[in-house]
């Protein structure tokens, strides 16, 4: 009887079990869209701020206080 009524309380509380079918699948299309959405944000705060993206990656990199230069990106 316990057992029934820890279950139930469980589900009442909201908990979710995940399912093989409520699993979010990862796929190349899905990281393709999120690529280039985030690159969109990335790009438009990058021009408010006059930067370009190797620019940014120099900054970030003297910033953090790397010795070693970023590759070459030209």
């Amino acid at each position: 009887m316990r057992r029934r009524l820890r279950a139930a309380s469980a589900r009442s509380a909201g908990a979710v079990t995940p399912t093989a079918a409520s699993a979010p699948v990862l796929n190349g299309r899905l990281i393709g869209v999120t690529y280039h959405a985030i690159a969109a944000v990335r790009d438009r705060l990058l021009a408010a701020s006059g930067l370009t993206f190797p620019q940014s990656v120099v900054l970030k990199a003297v910033a953090d206080g790397s010795s070693t230069p970023p590759p070459s990106t030209a």
